[in-house]
């Protein structure tokens, strides 16, 4: 039993070193690999924020580097916030200021949205790291390539030792009123191991993703369950339908993570046959009984906070886990059929806003979770979620 991401991923490369983590454009990354690399990042994060735990914006695809860089937070003993790239200018500045970020590491195509005077502090203190040699013009100098960096730092674990209810990742709202969500090491682990034990993963599987890390669900419903079973990871930059099934097809992946949309286009260009599992957030019940005809499906619903534990497995209705209630104005509990606010009694659905504790009380109140979404429970404990996007 691990208690965070750094003793997760020092034992998935003790265990199985030569195995494939992440296959991505037709190169390949081992457990050992990731470990080494992941090192070289964390003594260099240390480094860099003068001994203190780091907090580690990441504004970048899925690349190799960027799921490197979770794992390189962690064991350094800092944090991993997940920057969204389709956030510029003022709105990605208060993500960052938000989130204490420390040292920047940057895709060079997303540099530009880093353009803008507030981010002067990162370049005058060597904050900024490039995941690619070579840069496009109009980059913000001065900078460093990650590539350089890394080779210049020896490949030893820091050994830190992150407490399960240490911060390890935080993912945004997005939003006029974007708020950075807390991830602790026990709930990601915690949610991780319901995922890979819910579609049935293991560590002869390879599951495909496209969805950006900073989307609420993809680090504890693909990244971490592949690590935890010893699966392979098949990652790609965009979520374009054809070549999504090209990539599912050619490297014979057995699971299916998505987004809502990603799904539905799916499901138009003709989604495979023969995988295991889909799982992922925000499809409609339409496209979720569509495609569960021949795949499993589980899908999360769509929540800003995440994955909060409540599923749709393929068609029908949501079965609420006991920890769900629909509540009055007054907070007392709904008769059936009647519609108020979804509440979630579970540790591992929401641990707060960073940096915003008056938000964090309104959503958070004695470990219970008010999820500001309405619904409706009926005599059998079915969830209707009322003002579901998806729907």
């Amino acid at each position: 039993m691990v208690d965070s991401l750094a003793e997760l991923v020092r034992e998935r490369a003790e265990r199985t070193p030569d195995a494939v983590f992440l296959r991505f454009e037709g190169a390949s990354l081992t457990y050992a690999q990731l470990y080494e690399r992941a090192c070289r990042m964390a003594t260099c994060l240390v480094e860099r924020s003068g001994g203190d735990p780091p907090h580690l914006g990441l504004l970048a695809d899925n690349v190799p580097d960027a799921f490197v860089s979770v794992f390189a937070a962690s064991l350094a003993g800092g944090v991993a916030a997940l920057l969204d790239t389709g956030r510029k200018g003022h709105d990605l500045a208060e993500d960052i200021a938000t989130a204490g970020v420390d040292v920047m590491v940057v895709e060079p195509k997303y540099a530009p949205l880093l353009d803008d005077g507030t981010f002067d502090a990162f370049v005058a203190d060597d904050g900024l790291l490039a995941i690619d040699r070579e840069a496009p013009p109009g980059l913000i100098e001065p900078r460093e390539s990650l590539e350089a960096a890394l080779v210049a730092s020896p490949a030893l674990d820091p050994e830190a030792a992150p407490a399960p209810g240490d911060l390890a990742a935080l993912t945004f709202t997005g939003g006029e009123r974007s708020l950075a969500v807390r991830w602790t090491h026990r709930r990601l682990l915690a949610t991780a191991a319901r995922a890979a034990e819910e579609i049935f993963l293991g560590a002869e599987d390879r599951l495909y993703s496209a969805v950006p890390l900073g989307e609420g669900t993809t680090l504890p419903q693909a990244v971490l369950p592949v690590v935890r079973t010893g699966a392979c990871l098949v990652a790609a930059r965009h979520p374009a339908p054809a070549g999504t099934i090209r990539d599912l097809v050619r490297e014979r992946c057995t699971h299916l993570h998505y987004s809502g949309p990603q799904l539905a286009d799916l499901v138009d260009e003709g989604l495979p046959t023969g995988l295991k599992a889909a799982s992922g957030s925000g499809a409609s019940v339409e496209v979720i009984d569509a495609v569960s005809a021949e795949t499993p499906v589980l899908d999360a619903l769509w929540w800003p906070e995440g994955d909060t534990g409540v599923r749709r497995t393929g068609a029908g209705p949501v079965a609420a886990p006991d920890a769900v209630s629909v509540r009055d104005q007054s907070e007392a509990g709904c008769p059936p059929g009647e519609p108020g606010e979804i509440f979630i009694a579970s540790p591992d659905a929401f641990e707060g806003y960073h940096g915003n504790e008056i938000a964090t009380r309104e959503r958070l109140r004695e470990g219970v979770f008010r999820s500001g979404r309405r619904g409706a429970l009926d005599s059998h404990r079915h969830l209707s979620v009322l003002d579901d996007p998806a729907r």
